[in-house]
C-alpha cells in the first residue's frame, strides 16, 4: 500500500443500513485471524502509515472506521481536517 493515503471531498451515501451498522470502513477486514500479536503471515502485508481525510461526511452521521479489524490497522494514524 502507498504510505500516505488521502481522501478528499468524498460524500458516503450510507442511509439505507442494517440495524447493527457501526458506519463504513476504509478498508476490509481481509485476515479475520489476525487478532494479535502471535499471528504470522505468511506473507506480510504493508500496511499504509497514515490516512489523511479531508471534507468526507456520511449520510447517517457515523464516523468512518479503519476497519472492522482495529488490530491489523492500528498503528496508522488518520488525520481530519
Amino acid at each position: 500500500m502507498p504510505e500516505k493515503i488521502t481522501i478528499e471531498n468524498l460524500h458516503i451515501d450510507d442511509t439505507n443500513h442494517p440495524e447493527d451498522y457501526e458506519g463504513p470502513a476504509i478498508f476490509k477486514d481481509f485476515n479475520e485471524e489476525m487478532t494479535d500479536d502471535t499471528y504470522q503471515e505468511k506473507f506480510p502485508y504493508i500496511r499504509t502509515d497514515e490516512i489523511i481525510l479531508k471534507n468526507v461526511t456520511t449520510a447517517s452521521g457515523k464516523d468512518l472506521l479503519i476497519s472492522r479489524n482495529p488490530f491489523m490497522f492500528q498503528d496508522v494514524k488518520v488525520h481530519t481536517d
